[in-house]
């Protein structure tokens, strides 16, 4: 699995009218290092997909959203 990181900086924009930079970085994780509840997540995500492709009169929901967020040690 790779996970996306992207960092916006507007500070030239808002300051001086200048260009918004970005830079994305990948983070590479091998299957052992992907979390329970995030495979759980990515199964249930998969499961609705394939039942909206087969057209499936009953397409089960999902009511979960996903989020990062970085833990900042001191």
């Amino acid at each position: 699995m790779k996970i996306a990181i992207t960092i916006t900086d507007a500070g030239m924009a808002v300051n001086v009218g200048g260009p918004v930079e970005s830079e994305t970085s990948i983070i590479e994780l091998r299957d052992d290092q992907i979390p329970r509840v995030l495979r759980r997540h990515l199964e249930d995500r998969k499961r609705v997909k394939e039942a909206v492709d087969r057209g499936d009169k009953r397409i089960p929901f999902l009511y979960q959203t996903l989020s990062l967020s970085f833990v900042l040690e001191d």
